[in-house]
């Protein structure tokens, strides 16, 4: 299979200057414009619309048939069925929807590096890294939603650490391309200070929820306990009078507020991804047929190609 990208047509040209490029990225990289067409703009806004409903469906079950907290971590409300299938459900199709859009970006920045003369190699290799964390991410996510957290909660906890983590480096390094591209004006100023306030945000709400959820779960003794055969379920309902009420609802609103910024992030791509495309397009080697009978013919007869 053979994977080529390409914009669409009219919008780049190699005939044309830098002033011109700037003058277009202005249409590009913001969110409003006068085209009819929208590419694979749409693939971002709906993988950030997918995963707030997923969130918010398992939230409203929880709360009515199981009386958690009333601000839970994601994980609480999706821990027991029936808010579990719902989740484990919607939220495989986000892991896959959010690879597609990583991948896809990986194939676009692979083709806009050409602009930058001087950091072409750079960005190629940087690309590269950007895409093995998104990857990451993704499979974290899947293993999320497979994983329910009282059932297998080390399993549950390290695919949460590759989301958010994996998300984390992979806003930063996005945000470096970002910056690199601005230069040659395929990236405007207020997107890349956009990006950057929201992979700040990231960071600084992964490093709170982490800390209040580690206080809250009095550390060492929150493993140990997990670590005994006959230990309780998970708690999900936390009083105004435990010890440590505040850590869990600091750690539970960062942890919420960190998956916003994600999602955030990743619909900041709109912009670019309305002048991407994708045509498939499937094709015979030779020009008469090849049976498909015995040994005479093989799959390698065929060949598929991709056009992005």
């Amino acid at each position: 299979m053979w994977i080529i990208f390409g914009v669409k047509k009219g919008f780049f040209s190699k005939q044309v200057n830098k002033t011109q490029i700037r003058s277009r990225s202005k249409k590009m990289c913001w969110f409003t414009s006068n085209t009819r067409r929208c590419g694979l703009a749409c693939l971002p806004l709906i993988l950030m619309f997918l995963s707030l409903s997923t969130f918010v469906t398992t939230y409203l079950i929880s709360f009515y048939h199981h009386n958690t907290s009333w601000f839970p971590t994601i994980s609480d409300t999706a821990d027991k069925p029936p808010e579990s299938n719902v989740f484990g459900l919607l939220f495989n199709f986000c892991a896959a929807l959010s690879f597609l859009v990583i991948f896809i970006r990986y194939l676009q920045l692979r083709h806009d590096v050409d602009w930058s003369e001087s950091d072409r190699q750079l960005l190629l290799v940087v690309n590269k890294v950007s895409v093995a964390f998104g990857a990451i991410s993704s499979l974290g996510a899947c293993i999320v939603a497979n994983f329910q957290e009282d059932e297998v909660i080390y399993v549950h906890i390290t695919g949460a650490g590759m989301v958010f983590i994996g998300g984390i480096l992979y806003c930063w390094i996005q945000s470096f391309i970002s910056y690199k591209m601005k230069s040659c004006g395929l990236i405007t100023p207020m997107l890349l200070m956009l990006r950057v306030i929201l992979a700040t945000l990231m960071s600084i709400f992964f490093i709170s929820c982490v800390t209040a959820l580690f206080y809250a779960n009095a550390g060492k003794e929150w493993f140990i306990y997990h670590q005994l055969p006959t230990h309780g379920p998970h708690r999900h309902k936390w009083s105004t009078k435990d010890k440590h009420y505040l850590d869990h609802v600091i750690g539970d609103v960062s942890e919420w507020l960190m998956a916003l910024t994600l999602l955030g992030f990743m619909a900041t791509f709109f912009g670019e991804f309305r002048f991407v495309k994708m045509k498939i397009m499937v094709s015979r080697c030779t020009q008469t047929p090849v049976p498909l009978v015995g040994n005479s013919g093989s799959d390698e007869g065929l060949y598929s190609s991709l056009y992005v």
